[in-house]
């Protein structure tokens, strides 16, 4: 019995010491929570919409109290003090719950319901400001005209300093990380979950040691939101000091982890290398190309790989130094040597590029290239070759910008369905809306429609206004895409801007076909899938072309 006494004694004074000695929180944890927590605030209080307070300042003021704080206790009395002061909320008579959950799959707010961080009082006024949040105009998020991507027309991007300080570095991290999260229509599509995101990439930001080392952090950070729309726009070339300004004279074309050379820029440079069509780099510096194109895919967040192979081809060869060394195949050997690289202004870049609207192949095929058929031109264009046999219509590249719609007139007999969208909810944000508009519609009624065979070419150049011209032009009848995977990033471009005089973009709405089919990260699906060859690269063939005219002939 006196054992069993004091057993129980001792088990009371742990319990009673551990309650008494809180455990420290770590940086990370402090700066995580206060990031979200700042940019809830941000687009759900209806104070803080009103952008009379420079919600900015109050991130890097704050983020000092933050880091001083050492346990939950704390940090709980620092954030009810802040919320209620910011003033008082008035209950929402407007703020609509009923959402479908199709519209809330970006949406998420449980993290305010954390008990480990969280105590009853702080979970109550987060979840009193989310039921009522701000149902007018905020000063930091708005809704284009027509379109409804999101626009951040208040955001400062602070670029007298390319080397922002360590919590102008933080801020960055958080207007961006809240911003996903709150309005870029794919999250959920991301590769990582978005919620293990922003504790990943806060010492990225805080232990970059200069200029360089946070311009990479922001391209990393920008990679995960997997979206080939993702790109970087840096106001000086400060990157270019870890990728190098110097290039190879070569034009080339990445497969299955190798590199084939496929043209030459300057072919007096590549000839005084002693480079050739056709050679198959399998190693650079020693290092396999697999090894390389993995390290280098942390920079370069595409919707697919197809689209991150296209976007990191510039990095793949350029450098610091002059040469480099490089083993490679040719004529079924595997050799090594050293070639030159140069800066861009040594290179003549004299390869010659086609630049015919419409070409006449043979048999009675025409074919179209979509980034030169201009929209006054193209009916009548079209009009004088209705008599074709097949239509081929390459679109393996931008495509201008409504020449798709009367293109879509000739070959349809009716009007029709091609797209519908999704766009962000500003007035309950991390939710969205469907919504179609005649943008969506192509065709008219037209019993004189075009009635030949209809070829659509695609690859991973087939990008946002191309993966949407393939989708008009999908309604015609007797249609067949041919090609490889497309990039995979539809609907309007959005801006945000960061500090250190960076922009960064985003797919701003959703794209979907009228049955609900996603285009982000799938791409525009071919019929045939076709992609060039070590052979037909050496050859100089275009076979995604030559598949096209195949299956013409085989009719």
């Amino acid at each position: 019995m006196k054992l069993l006494l004091k057993a129980i004694i001792v088990l009371f004074l742990n319990v009673l010491l551990f309650s008494c000695t809180e455990q420290k929180l770590d940086q990370t944890t402090k700066i995580e929570s206060f990031s979200k927590v700042w940019g809830f605030l941000k687009y759900y209080h209806p104070e803080i919409a009103k952008g009379k307070k420079d919600w900015d300042q109050e991130y890097l003021s704050k983020i000092e109290v933050i880091k001083q704080i050492q346990t939950k206790d704390e940090l709980n009395e620092f954030y009810s003090k802040w919320i209620k002061g910011l003033g008082e909320v008035p209950e929402c008579i407007t703020c609509n719950d009923e959402i479908p959950d199709s519209l809330k799959v970006n949406l998420n707010l449980d993290w305010i319901s954390n008990s480990s961080l969280f105590n009853n009082e702080v979970k109550k006024q987060l979840d009193y400001i989310k039921t009522n949040r701000n149902q007018g105009d905020n000063y930091y998020v708005s809704a284009a005209p027509e379109i409804g991507n999101t626009l951040f027309p208040n955001e400062k991007r602070y670029a007298e300093s390319t080397y922002p300080s360590e919590n102008m570095r933080l801020l960055a991290l958080a207007r961006y990380w809240n911003i996903i999260d709150y309005f870029f229509p794919y999250k959920y599509k991301t590769d990582d979950n978005w919620e293990d995101v922003l504790p990943a990439q806060i010492p990225n930001f805080i232990e970059a040691k200069d200029s360089v080392e946070y311009h990479l952090a922001v391209l990393k950070m920008v990679a995960k939101i997997n979206d080939s729309h993702g790109y970087v726009i840096f106001d000086n070339y400060i990157v270019n000091e870890f990728w190098g300004d110097n290039y190879v004279p070569f034009l080339f074309h990445t497969y299955e982890d190798k590199v084939v050379v496929t043209d030459f820029f300057d072919e007096k440079l590549c000839k005084n290398n002693d480079i050739q069509r056709g050679d198959i780099i399998t190693a650079v510096n020693q290092q396999s190309m697999e090894d390389r194109i993995n390290y280098i895919a942390e920079y370069y967040g595409g919707s697919n790989k197809n689209a991150v192979m296209r976007d990191m081809l510039p990095s793949i060869f350029n450098g610091k130094s002059d040469s480099l060394d490089i083993t490679f195949e040719r004529n079924g050997k595997q050799l090594n040597k050293k070639i030159r690289r140069y800066p861009l202004d040594s290179i003549a870049f004299n390869m010659p590029y086609d630049t015919s609207t419409v070409k006449i192949l043979n048999d009675g095929i025409v074919y179209f290239n979509m980034d030169l058929l201009k929209e006054k031109e193209a009916l009548n264009i079209l009009e004088k070759h209705k008599n074709a046999k097949a239509m081929i219509f390459d679109v393996r590249n931008h495509s201008d910008g409504f020449a798709m719609y009367e293109v879509a007139k000739f070959l349809n007999d009716k009007k029709k369905e091609f797209s519908q969208f999704s766009k962000p909810n500003l007035k309950y944000p991390g939710t969205y809306t469907f919504y179609t508009d005649s943008s969506g519609y192509c065709g008219e009624e037209n019993e004189d429609y075009y009635k030949g065979k209809v070829i659509l070419l695609c690859n991973a150049y087939t990008q946002s206004h191309a993966e949407y011209t393939l989708m008009a032009l999908q309604t015609a009848p007797n249609v067949t895409l041919i090609g490889s995977q497309t990039a995979g990033a539809d609907g309007n471009v959005s801006e945000i801007p960061l500090p250190g005089g960076i922009t960064t973009l985003i797919s701003g709405i959703g794209v979907f076909y009228p049955d609900g089919r996603e285009t982000q990260r799938i791409g525009i699906v071919p019929d045939i899938e076709v992609y060039p060859t070590p052979e037909g690269l050496k050859a100089n063939k275009d076979e995604i072309l030559d598949k096209a005219l195949e299956t013409i002939n085989q009719i």
